[in-house]
């Protein structure tokens, strides 16, 4: 049994799916945010310069680690509140990063349709990957007690 078995299940266990949907917000701003941070880190250090808005595809890996991280703690029945909490992240980003005015059509559709699906989808793969590792870890784990008991 691992830290997260042991200190981190019993908490979230107890959580309702309006939690599951901010812990997604939260983390992903996080996961977003540090991925970009790291990649802009090492383009700096190479003298690289980019404009801002290359921040919005490197937020992705993060959306990944977020549905892959949550999708190993959260119980099986927390299926779409993670991809909608990356939305509403997504979304937020968007919206600071690009706002409404100024914008044609084609640019609102990629903004605020395309990139939030795209970003939905990242997440949910990880949430698949999460899934998937922690079914395989059960496995081994039901193996490893009937082989000890």
């Amino acid at each position: 049994m691992g830290i997260t078995d042991e200190h981190v299940k019993p908490i979230v266990g107890r959580f309702s799916r309006f939690q599951w949907v901010a812990t997604s917000v939260v983390l992903g701003f996080f996961f977003g945010f540090v991925d970009t941070l790291l990649i802009a880190c090492v383009l700096g250090w190479l003298g690289l310069q980019v404009p801002a808005y290359f921040g919005v595809p490197t937020s992705f890996t993060g959306y990944f680690f977020t549905g892959w991280i949550l999708g190993d703690l959260a119980p099986s029945e927390i299926v779409w509140e993670l991809p909608a909490g990356i939305l509403v992240c997504v979304l937020l980003l968007m919206w600071g990063l690009a706002g409404f005015q100024g914008l044609s059509l084609p640019y609102l559709f990629l903004n605020y349709v395309c990139i939030p699906a795209f970003a939905v989808a990242v997440c949910y793969l990880g949430l698949r990957v999460g899934r998937k590792r922690a079914a395989k870890k059960r496995g081994q784990d039901l193996a490893n007690e009937t082989f000890a008991g």
